[in-house]
């Protein structure tokens, strides 16, 4: 996609300007202004990477564009079959480290709760997540559940209750 590309995304039609790679990494992303842009591409088996795509002109296709995926840790197979469609990041360290909301996916349960991307989160049904990792895991479960996010924005403290959904990974 064209920008950050979100981790999770909601099960079923893709996101507008989401395109999913064919078994050799072709992909055709059409709707991309000319000029300059940020590609970026998101596997959950072999992690995240981007590319500027140079002299992106009206019309023309652009070939050769090469992304490397780097490995954002261990993949967690283990996760339920549904999650909150959120991308998270990391701030700061240990014991002052907090989880930001990076991205809220486009038409997810998130989205209509009213999640934003700059949220910190605070608690996952009132338990403070003690890294990246236990927070994917709190957030994962089976789709329909529901869980409240404690999050704050611009030194508000907000709790929104969204439903978990089926998300491609």
């Amino acid at each position: 996609m064209v920008g950050n590309a979100p981790g999770y995304l909601p099960a079923g039609k893709s996101a507008r300007g989401v395109v999913i790679s064919d078994r050799y990494g072709h992909f055709l992303l059409s709707g991309v202004h000319p000029g300059n842009a940020l590609i970026s591409a998101v596997s959950s088996a072999a992690g995240r990477g981007s590319a500027r795509a140079l002299d992106v002109s009206s019309g023309r296709t652009t070939r050769g564009l090469r992304i490397q995926l780097v490995p954002q840790g261990i993949a967690d197979t283990s996760l339920a079959p549904g999650s909150v469609a959120i991308s998270l990041g990391e701030r700061g360290s240990a014991p002052n480290l907090e989880l930001v909301v990076v991205s809220v996916a486009e038409s997810s349960e998130a989205e209509r709760a009213g999640v934003e991307a700059g949220d910190v989160l605070a608690a996952l049904d009132g338990v403070r997540p003690t890294s990246m990792a236990d927070a994917r895991a709190r957030l994962s479960g089976q789709p329909g559940s529901d869980i409240v996010l404690e999050l704050t924005r611009a030194s508000v403290a907000l709790r929104l209750r969204v439903l978990r959904e089926a998300i491609r990974r």
